[in-house]
């Protein structure tokens, strides 16, 4: 897990896993990405996107150049709708 500073804070980007219904009562498990701050011992979630794709490597693999281009936070909605063409 890569973590980056913001300010005295590091920010890092991980994947979060969830069981979904649609409006047709189909569950599905689809992947999303949570956003965290840590300062020092404390852990405080910025922001979460849930439902993002049932592909889980394709999410994971978003989280994982989050992480290792340092996206700043104000740009996570942007770069994940970008990625999925909403």
């Amino acid at each position: 897990m890569d973590l980056f500073f913001m300010g005295n804070d590091m920010v890092y980007y991980e994947t979060s896993k969830g069981d979904f219904t649609t409006e047709d009562n189909e569950r599905y498990t689809a992947y999303g990405i949570r956003a965290y701050k840590i300062n020092g011992k404390s852990k405080v979630k910025l922001d979460e996107i849930n439902d993002i794709s049932v592909d889980y490597e394709f999410v994971n693999n978003l989280a994982n150049t989050f992480n290792e281009e340092k996206l700043q936070i104000e740009h996570f909605r942007d770069v994940i709708y970008d990625s999925i063409d909403m």
